[in-house]
């Protein structure tokens, strides 16, 4: 069943087009979602280390001049 419909201009043939949305289903929570998950908060832990280490050695620097 669709739950809404869409008119839009398609670039390549400059004429309507309906666009169907279907429902979408939740994705499954599995491995895959975990590891995903792991590895974004682990970046962002790396990331947010980087910066820290960054402001405290830009810090020093400012301090000894």
């Amino acid at each position: 069943m669709a739950l809404c419909t869409a008119v839009c201009i398609s670039p390549l043939s400059l004429g309507l087009l309906e666009v169907t949305l279907e429902r979408w289903q939740p994705a499954p929570w599995d491995m895959d979602s975990f590891s995903n998950l792991v590895v974004i908060y682990l970046l962002l832990f790396i990331l947010s280390c980087y910066y820290e280490f960054s402001r405290r050695a830009s810090h020093k620097l400012l301090q000894d001049s």
